[in-house]
């Protein structure tokens, strides 16, 4: 399936450099989730926060503006595209956009303005209340379940997420700080669960 969609997209780029139209038009390919394909012992998308799902393609073209060979490592939402495509237009902001704009990673490269410490996760799966939040930094992926114990991985030496260290004595400290850390962030965008989550938390 993945060797398919590579080959339908590149005739789709094909098309527009046969047409001319190449320059004129903004390419974006991504997907709302990713899947799990037997990872974790899972299928589908779940409503975990496994790399497996949170990770997704996000490629843009636009020649004369994004360098075809540019790369970033840095973390990247959804949510940047519509600020993208606000600062390639010059069209306003709709409001509550909680996202930033891509535009300064279209050389290359890990350019400060798009360096963020936390990355605010949720997916909310098939039946609620089966959701799940989180946080995804570097170093930490915290993710807050309120139908079941939380769940927390070291990126840098377990980026399978085979071991959840929440339950864990010794990381205590790193999930109290990573829990009021998600409520800061959910605050910030207004997050209509962030007084659920608070009172979940609290009494947990």
């Amino acid at each position: 399936l993945i060797a398919k969609v590579d080959e339908k997209l590149g005739e789709l780029l094909d098309r527009l450099d046969r047409l001319g139209m190449a320059q004129d038009t903004l390419f974006i390919f991504s997907s709302d989730h990713g899947e799990m394909g037997g990872a974790h012992n899972l299928v589908g998308k779940g409503f975990d926060l496994y790399e497996e799902v949170l990770r997704v393609p996000l490629i843009l073209r636009l020649p004369g503006v994004i360098q075809p060979t540019a790369t970033c490592g840095l973390q990247a939402s959804l949510l940047d595209i519509v600020p993208t495509l606000s600062e390639l237009t010059g069209s306003a902001l709709p409001p509550g956009c909680s996202g930033q704009s891509l535009c300064p990673a279209f050389g290359g490269g890990e350019p400060e303005a798009l360096r963020r410490e936390w990355m605010l996760l949720e997916n909310y799966g098939h039946v609620f209340p089966n959701f799940a939040l989180g946080l995804r930094s570097k170093e930490w992926l915290y993710e807050f379940r309120p139908t079941g114990q939380d769940r927390l991985f070291d990126r840098l030496k377990d980026p399978g997420q085979a071991l959840n260290l929440a339950g864990q004595a010794a990381y205590r400290t790193e999930l109290a700080a990573l829990r009021r850390q998600l409520l800061e962030q959910m605050r910030k965008v207004n997050h209509p669960l962030a007084g659920r989550v608070a009172t979940h938390l609290a009494h947990n």
